[in-house]
């Protein structure tokens, strides 16, 4: 994240965000189709139920048809035929047992009827209850997809503390190019703040959308450059004086002693003098290849610190703690900078800033520079360290 370019990071940014909304949208629908699933089950068991209510009612009556018509429906012995003493009377009989028994053919029929409608439902009710397991299928992934998302959140919450490490360095790289080129310097600054503020934003989209607490999240503690152990070559340059300003006791977290290494000048710029050696030969050899390489080197803390007064408090806390984007306009915190200790470079193609990677000297330095044991910080091609930070 420190060494992506600022386009880089907004990809990375927009990437999470769309893996966000596509755990929301994926955790939302799930969780419909599952409600709509136990829905239909149920009103299918209630249907099947019904059916199997109705059909039995049915059942009952054609077996009281059926025993009327034969027996007789008012306790008589076969509907008054057999007991019949003239036409009329055995006409009257006849006619009764065609009705009753007119009357279970027809009720035989809508039992058909009702068992194929019964049959329907039972397949229907069997289908839904498909549809349910399905759907429980879909809450589970539902369920993982809810905890990628929290995971989704949870990397936001570290991109921003990512991205406020990378403003603080930025914003120490633009006060260290300030004199070399104010234009880059404030071009710099603003647009590694405008990242941050986007990187913010879109954190506090996913608070709101998910339901956690947003808030700004502060850089993690101690997360400046590390100074590397390196061999002392020999010494040489004019030295130059030495100073002490010390961060405060007990700080917790940032504060640290920002004792000025020893400092020589080379070739009009100001580095430690343990890397001194490495600078004169990188110089010179780009000098022999034609190139004119010029730049800047170690940067004071005191005007860091005097900085970080104006901009964000007086306090302890405020000069060496507080996030770089908590002050106004942001401001990176004092011994942080690979520059405050003598061993980064930025440097000049003929007296202008290296901005490209097109650059003759650039070219040259992404060939050679390891040689002389300093690297390229990847988002500023004028940008060369012990550790490419």
């Amino acid at each position: 994240m420190l060494q992506a370019s600022a386009s880089g990071v907004r990809a990375t940014l927009a990437a999470v965000e769309t893996q966000r909304a596509a755990a929301q949208a994926a955790v939302a629908d799930a969780q419909q189709a599952a409600v709509t699933a136990r829905s239909a089950v149920s009103a299918a068991e209630v249907a099947v139920a019904a059916a199997t209510v109705r059909e039995e009612g049915l059942r009952e009556d054609v077996r009281a048809s059926v025993v009327r018509a034969f027996v007789g429906g008012t306790g008589e012995d076969d509907l008054g035929i057999v007991g019949a003493t003239n036409l009329d009377d055995v006409v009257e009989a006849t006619r009764r047992s065609t009705f009753f028994t007119n009357d279970a053919d027809q009720r035989r029929r809508l039992i058909e009827e009702h068992r194929a409608s019964e049959r329907a439902l039972r397949r229907e009710l069997a289908s839904q209850r498909r549809a349910v397991v399905t759907a429980e299928r879909s809450e589970a992934t539902a369920a993982a997809e809810v905890a990628r998302l929290e995971q989704v959140h949870h990397d936001q919450v570290l991109m921003a503390a990512q991205v406020e490490a990378r403003l603080e360095a930025a914003l120490a790289e633009a006060a260290a190019i300030k004199a070399i080129d104010p234009s880059a310097s404030k071009g710099l600054a603003s647009e590694e703040a405008a990242l941050q503020a986007e990187v913010q934003a879109a954190l506090g989209n996913a608070a709101g959308a998910d339901g956690s607490s947003g808030g700004s999240a502060a850089a993690p503690s101690g997360g400046g450059a590390e100074t590397p152990t390196t061999t002392t070559p020999k010494s040489s340059g004019t030295r130059s004086t030495t100073s002490t300003t010390a961060a405060p006791s007990g700080g917790g977290g940032g504060g640290s002693a920002t004792t000025t290494p020893d400092i020589v000048t080379v070739r009009g710029i100001r580095v430690a003098r343990s890397v001194a050696p490495l600078v004169d030969e990188m110089l010179g050899a780009a000098s022999a290849a034609g190139l004119k390489l010029s730049g800047g080197g170690y940067r004071d803390p005191a005007s860091q610190i005097a900085l970080r007064k104006a901009h964000c408090g007086s306090s302890e806390y405020d000069i060496w703690q507080k996030p770089s984007s908590q002050c106004s306009p942001p401001t990176a915190r004092p011994g942080r900078s690979m520059h405050e200790q003598g061993l980064a470079l930025d440097l000049t193609c003929s007296g202008s800033l290296i901005s490209s990677r097109n650059s003759p000297c650039f070219v040259w330095l992404a060939a050679n520079a390891a040689t002389y044991g300093f690297y390229n910080l990847p988002s500023e091609p004028w940008h060369w360290s012990i550790n490419g930070k």
